[in-house]
């Protein structure tokens, strides 16, 4: 399970910012990764430079490297979700199994479009265990944001949205925590929020532990799943101590009009129990940089 809600068009453009981003990454507790760190993934042919990626990284056996969400100084960034498939695929559950989560990588350093990156990749859709991707390119002038889910029948998209959420559902059939997550993200940005309470705010959406439940499309993805585990994952901030699954890392990402990047990730020590969020041991990891494009 993994979510994100952004706001990358004139909304954002009017409060200060090119790109709000915040997201959270569900994993299994005894999951090892690794905090967001600078790492390189490509040396550059032209200047013999590498070219690094920004991302908290899998560190499981046999797909150390992999992630859910990464960007480079080049304006990209890719986040990667998995589609909700049942109990069998949950308790295997993660948002890199079968390679995926090299999937960003690709994107990152693919010197073609990302329309052409997306085409390929529905190339080869066979090979990976349903996912969507999300791709958001910044050039001088112009933010471009294209999401591809490898289901039957789908194509790769632009999408030009205001607020886009995007969650574990399957393409056009959104769940309720999904369409909540997008109002309360804009009703923050509408606030025009200071950059340190603005940055509070957007952990505040994605630490919602409503539930919105009932919920027919979710019940309809997990026809074999027990109805407590539905509930439970039919919040923003998913919290299964039963299974030892839940939110483990929640990622801010601000992008102003200058090119400023404001790159927040806090990561949940998940194996001390805590009741309230309030009571969790957090690692947060800040990183202030500025793009080249």
């Amino acid at each position: 399970m993994c979510i994100v809600f952004f706001s990358a068009g004139s909304k954002a453009k009017q409060h200060g910012y090119r790109l709000i981003l915040v997201s959270n990454r569900d994993e299994f507790y005894s999951r090892k990764t690794a905090i967001s760190s600078w790492n390189e993934i490509h040396k550059l042919e032209v200047t013999g430079r590498c070219l690094q990626m920004i991302s908290g990284t899998d560190q499981q056996e046999g797909k150390e490297g992999g992630t859910w969400l990464g960007m480079t100084k080049q304006g990209r960034i890719g986040i990667l979700l998995n589609v909700f498939q049942g109990n069998k695929k949950l308790q295997e559950g993660s948002c890199n199994v079968g390679g995926r989560g090299f999937i960003i990588s690709d994107f990152l350093k693919w010197n073609g479009s990302p329309e052409s990156f997306l085409m390929q990749l529905n190339e080869e859709k066979d090979s990976y265990q349903p996912f969507h991707l999300v791709t958001i390119s910044l050039s001088k002038n112009e933010e471009k944001v294209h999401h591809y889910c490898n289901t039957p029948d789908y194509q790769p998209q632009e999408l030009k949205s205001e607020i886009i959420g995007v969650g574990n559902h399957l393409p056009n059939k959104s769940w309720k925590k999904v369409e909540a997550g997008k109002a309360a993200l804009d009703d923050v940005i509408l606030k025009n929020y200071p950059k340190e309470l603005l940055v509070e705010k957007l952990f505040e959406v994605v630490s919602s532990n409503e539930r919105h439940f009932p919920d027919h499309e979710l019940e309809s993805q997990g026809l074999l799943v027990e109805e407590s585990i539905l509930q439970g994952i039919s919040s923003i901030f998913v919290k299964l101590d039963n299974i030892q699954y839940g939110t483990r890392t929640q990622t801010v990402i601000l992008i102003d009009e200058n090119d400023e990047v404001t790159f927040v990730e806090r990561t949940f020590d998940c194996t001390e129990k805590f009741s309230a969020l309030d009571d969790a041991k957090v690692t947060m990891v800040q990183h202030q940089f500025k793009l080249n494009i």
